[in-house]
């Protein structure tokens, strides 16, 4: 994506707009050209979103290569980024044969999941590194959960809590279970 926003800001210097149809559509339409002002704020904005991406996703460098391959030689050096805790961590991980079979046969968002109670620390930071919108995720299927039993119940439901617990969870209920377990209510 960085390399398409390149792009993007060396045609836009170039009064080339054929990236942003509608915009060429528009300026073609109307026999406009875009003003210096208005041309440097769409500069300024694609900028923007080039830094904002590289916060996002940061280019490879060696400092995160041990999150990529733990049992490289080049990374058993001192790794730079790794509190001590971390490091000892690592160099301990870097050397379970075990595991080293495991990381081979395991996807590495996977691996770092299956090494978390044995290293936590250094499995939190692969995984922020690997996985960084997984919150983003919770938040939107939230969202529509909530926006979907609200409009199915309307106003009736004041309170949605457990509603929403239920369709976010992975667990499904076993109704035959449920329904064989309930106690009948006998006549008064």
């Amino acid at each position: 994506m960085i390399k398409k926003l390149d792009l993007f800001l060396r045609h836009v210097r170039k009064n080339k707009f054929d990236s942003f149809l509608k915009l060429k559509e528009f300026l073609e339409d109307n026999e406009e050209t875009l003003l210096d002002c208005d041309k440097s704020l769409f500069l300024q904005h694609l900028d923007a979103l080039k830094i904002t991406f590289r916060e996002y996703f940061p280019l490879p460098t060696v400092n995160n290569a041990w999150i990529r391959n733990p049992y490289s030689i080049a990374n058993t050096s001192e790794n730079e980024g790794l509190t001590a805790l971390e490091e000892e961590q690592f160099i301990k991980l870097s050397t379970d044969g075990d595991l080293k079979s495991k990381f081979d046969q395991l996807v590495l968002e996977d691996f770092w999941v299956f090494v978390k109670d044995s290293y936590p620390e250094l499995s939190n930071k692969a995984l922020n590194f690997l996985i960084p919108f997984s919150t983003t995720y919770l938040c939107e299927t939230l969202f529509s959960a909530l926006l979907y039993i609200k409009n199915k119940y309307g106003n009736s439901l004041k309170n949605v809590k457990e509603e929403v617990r239920l369709k976010l969870s992975k667990i499904k209920p076993n109704i035959d279970k449920l329904v064989r377990e309930v106690q009948a209510q006998g006549s008064h």
